[in-house]
């Protein structure tokens, strides 16, 4: 005959449930702090859940036919967050800075929170540390090539034309920690400071100079328009957010 549990069983088994929810929830806590999600940024998105992503996404590109319909892609995003590993890239362009920042941290957060580490940089913030290594003894560009590098996730805001330096060289930094990236399969989630064209036709707000932007940073500006080439369709997640209202 089969035993029941006693009171003092379950009130046991309850806390130790509980005890392990609370681990695993500043776990996740600890990473995004190590991740440098801003901590009011980390409540938003654990109070409003897929909420925070889904009013920020905009409904003309992701209506089903040009991007991955709403409610799919938050439902994938927060509960299937896994899955978004089996991605090479994540980019997002559209709406305002904050728009474009908050989907991001929201993609991050979600990912760490699947046992993984990540980082968030400004994309300037790179770009000034790419210029200014020479005279910081302490650190060299391969240093900080290989610390880009490891992050099981990797976050990039805000690309910009201005921020490819010339006479830098930093578009080839740029190409060498994205290949690595791929080749290890760690994705990265890189935010552009203006809107992609979707017009094969048209060169505005493209990275179209493959000298000047590096192989990576072209090819991840023109992956709406290169929908046929079924390999990069499959690397590449593409989000588009809502102008600020």
């Amino acid at each position: 005959m089969e035993n029941k549990k006693t009171e003092l069983e379950e009130f046991q088994e309850a806390m130790a449930k509980n005890r392990r929810i609370q681990a695993q929830s500043l776990a996740i806590l600890r990473r995004a702090k190590d991740a440098n999600i801003p901590p009011d940024i980390t409540s938003i998105i654990r109070a409003e859940g897929e909420g925070i992503l889904k009013k920020y996404l905009c409904p003309f590109y992701h209506d089903g036919k040009r991007g991955i319909e709403i409610n799919e892609l938050c439902h994938f995003v927060f509960h299937k967050a896994n899955n978004l590993f089996k991605k090479k890239f994540i980019v997002i362009d559209g709406g305002g800075w904050e728009e474009r920042r908050i989907a991001g941290f929201s993609l991050l957060f979600r990912m760490i929170a699947c046992n993984y580490n990540g980082k968030f940089y400004d994309c300037k913030e790179i770009s000034h540390l790419f210029q200014t290594i020479d005279y910081n003894a302490s650190i060299t560009r391969n240093d900080l090539a290989e610390e880009l590098k490891s992050y099981d996730v990797l976050f990039i805001d805000e690309f910009r034309r201005e921020l490819m330096l010339k006479g830098f060289e930093i578009h080839w930094f740029f190409d060498e920690v994205l290949s690595q990236r791929d080749l290890d399969c760690k994705p990265t989630i890189i935010t552009f400071g203006n809107p992609l064209s979707t017009d094969e036709n048209s060169e505005i707000n493209l990275l179209s100079q493959t000298s000047d932007f590096g192989n990576y940073l072209c090819m991840l500006s023109h992956a709406d328009i290169k929908k046929s080439d079924k390999t990069l369709s499959d690397k590449i997640l593409r989000i588009r957010v809502r102008k600020p209202e």
